[in-house]
């Protein structure tokens, strides 16, 4: 990165002026900022005064209602680009060789959870999705209290923790209702005399890909943060 020919109380004011903005992403500041610098930096170079370059820098850079839209623009496509890494990830583990791990997984937990009772079984699996339920309430309240308390600058949120967070309720809720649904329905209403296998099948297959679902969700979580700001 080349170093900028701006003083820190000029980059300060740059992004104080940014700062008075709705703008709702730490993404789409840092971007806007490097921009603004930039533009400032080249209307300087012309023999401009710091006064004005940067406000001809605003202006090329469209105004209030020009980066509100960019916002908009930046958030859609860094989703898009999020779903995207996501269902690759997804896709990679039905080829070989993940396959053969995934498969071993399921077998694995199959095996392990065969000499307990159906009914046992069912209430582990909710008990331990109330706990994952419980843990992303308590941190989306935690998020919430941050972004209310602290000063502008860090109130902005992350698109990438978003996705994350958005992901950890997909990971939840379904799994939750299925399980309800399939115990409730198929071995509370009428229980069987022998317990049928095709339930525990089941129940190990959402397993199976509920932790999938949960170990990609980290992946691309993790392979975007490394990538450069």
């Amino acid at each position: 990165m080349t170093a900028t020919m701006l003083t820190t109380e000029q980059t300060a004011l740059l992004r104080q002026h940014l700062d008075s903005l709705d703008i709702h992403y730490c993404e789409a500041f840092d971007e806007f900022l490097a921009q603004y610098t930039a533009l400032t930096e080249s209307g300087m170079l012309t023999g401009l005064s710091f006064e004005e370059a940067h406000t001809k820098a605003y202006a090329d850079m469209g105004g209030r209602y020009r980066l509100y839209d960019q916002q908009t623009q930046l958030e859609k496509t860094s989703r898009e680009q999020l779903d995207r890494q996501h269902w690759e990830i997804i896709i990679s583990f039905f080829r070989w060789p993940r396959i053969t791990i995934l498969i071993l997984f399921g077998v694995v937990v199959y095996k392990a959870t065969e000499p307990v009772p159906l009914g046992e079984l069912h209430i582990a699996i909710m008990l331990l999705l109330a706990v994952f339920s419980v843990t992303d309430l308590f941190l989306s309240v935690v998020n919430s209290l941050h972004y209310l308390t602290h000063n502008s600058p860090k109130r902005r949120r992350s698109i990438r923790r978003r996705f994350f967070r958005k992901g950890m309720f997909k990971l939840i809720a379904p799994p939750f209702w299925f399980f309800h649904y399939l115990f409730a329905n198929l071995t509370l209403r009428n229980p069987p005399v022998k317990e049928p296998s095709h339930i525990r099948f089941l129940l190990i297959v959402m397993v199976t890909l509920a932790a999938l679902y949960g170990l990609s969700l980290l992946q691309v979580y993790r392979a975007t943060e490394k990538q450069p700001a």
